[in-house]
C-alpha cells in the first residue's frame, strides 16, 4: 500500500496491504495483510489498533479478500482464507477491539459489506449471496439467503433498508428486512454497483464497454 496526502504527489508513507477500507468518517485507514487487520492514522499510516484473535489460524498463511466498515464506523469486517481451510468472515467492534463472531461462508468471499448500523453482515461469493446478523445467539443459522448466483459485489442504501448487488445475472435490488427481491438491472454479469445516498438511483458496472 502507497500512500499519499491530499494534492500532492509526493508519497507519505508504504506498508504491505492487500485489502484497504477508510472508515466513513476519514480517521481510521483499516489495512489488511499476513499479520492481520490493523487500524492506522491516515495522516501518518502507523498503525494505532491491531485487530487479532489470537488463535493459530492467523498464525498460518492468511489471504485477505476484502475489509468493509460500518456506516457508522463502529465496526470493521475481515473476509479472508487460510492456507487449507475454509473461508472465513469476522466481524470486530472497533471501540472495544472485540471479534463479535467468527463466521464461516459458503464459498469463497467475493464481495462484503456491513450494514450501516453494523448489525448485519453481507458476503458474495462464488455460490451466492447471504445475509447474516454480525453478532448475537444462533449467529451462524440467522441467514438469509440472496441467490445462487456468483456474486461480485454488494453496497446497503444509506439507511439499510435496501441492498444492491451485482452478479453473473445482473444487477438485483434486495429488501434487507425481507429478504425478497424488488428490482432486476441488466441481463449480462455485472462488477461493479453502487447506491446513491438518497436511495434513489442505482449504478452497476458491467464487464464490458459494449451498450447498455
Amino acid at each position: 500500500m502507497l500512500l499519499w496526502p491530499k494534492e500532492t504527489d509526493t508519497k507519505l508513507s508504504s506498508v504491505g496491504a492487500a485489502v484497504l477500507a477508510f472508515s466513513p468518517d476519514g480517521r481510521a485507514l483499516a489495512t489488511g495483510s499476513a499479520g492481520g487487520v490493523r487500524l492506522r492514522d491516515p495522516a501518518t499510516c502507523v498503525g494505532t489498533v491491531e485487530l487479532r484473535s489470537g488463535d493459530r489460524e492467523e498464525r498460518g498463511t492468511i489471504t485477505y479478500g476484502a475489509l468493509a466498515f460500518s456506516g457508522d464506523g463502529m465496526f470493521v469486517a475481515s473476509a479472508f482464507d487460510v492456507q487449507d481451510a475454509p473461508s472465513r468472515i469476522r466481524p470486530w467492534d472497533v471501540s472495544g477491539r472485540r471479534m463479535v463472531s467468527d463466521q464461516k461462508p459458503e464459498g469463497s468471499v467475493t464481495a462484503l459489506a456491513l450494514s450501516p448500523d453494523g448489525q448485519h453482515v453481507v458476503t458474495g461469493t462464488t455460490d451466492g449471496c447471504w445475509m447474516r446478523r454480525t453478532s448475537g445467539k444462533g449467529t451462524s443459522k440467522t441467514k438469509t439467503f440472496l441467490g445462487d448466483e456468483a456474486t461480485h459485489a454488494v453496497a446497503f442504501s444509506h439507511d439499510g433498508k435496501m441492498l444492491a448487488t451485482a452478479g453473473t445475472g445482473g444487477v438485483r435490488l434486495w429488501n434487507t428486512g425481507t429478504g425478497h427481491l424488488t428490482a432486476s438491472f441488466m441481463d449480462r454479469a455485472a462488477g461493479a454497483v453502487a447506491l446513491s445516498p438518497d436511495g434513489r438511483s442505482t449504478a452497476g458496472g458491467i464487464e464490458d464497454d459494449g451498450p447498455p
